[in-house]
């Protein structure tokens, strides 16, 4: 349901371009405002809202882009700047309850938050060797490679 709820939102985005959030709840139904979802919400087994941001499935186009090797610097620059716009408007995260975030985790093992650094280290290291780094590579090994590269040139 979660993978289906991502791609609703896309075709619901599409068609309601002033919309910037929907909220989902658990049997799939999609709202635009979170109290009409917690509302019927409430006759369901599972009460939970999940909210789904325009800004976040533009970061999702990103990284499936990245693991397609379609990523460029103007990419990298684009994920970086939806990052800081979504923290700047106080957007949660980029939780949409798919596997996604969880797999493409920004938090470092202190659990702070290397989003939008991870972001720049991509641009960096996409500009530094002409192609995207692997979608799977560590934070650390990212930042080293970068350094590694700009200190032999």
């Amino acid at each position: 349901m979660k993978n289906q709820n991502i791609e609703r939102a896309k075709e619901l985005f599409e068609s309601h371009p002033n919309v910037n959030t929907f909220y989902f709840t658990t049997d799939g139904n999609a709202f635009v405002a979170e109290t009409y979802a917690q509302s019927w919400a409430k006759d369901l087994g599972n009460n939970e809202v999940k909210p789904i941001h325009r800004a976040t499935l533009d970061v999702i186009d990103k990284i499936e882009q990245v693991a397609s090797d379609k990523f460029t610097v103007a990419d990298a620059n684009t994920v970086a700047n939806l990052i800081k716009s979504g923290m700047a408007e106080g957007e949660p995260s980029l939780d949409t309850g798919s596997d996604l975030t969880k797999a493409g985790s920004t938090e470092d093992e202190s659990g702070v938050d290397t989003g939008a650094e991870r972001a720049e280290l991509v641009a960096q290291y996409t500009e530094l060797f002409g192609k995207a780094p692997a979608h799977n590579i560590g934070h650390e090994k990212l930042k080293a490679a970068v350094a590694k590269k700009q200190s032999a040139e």
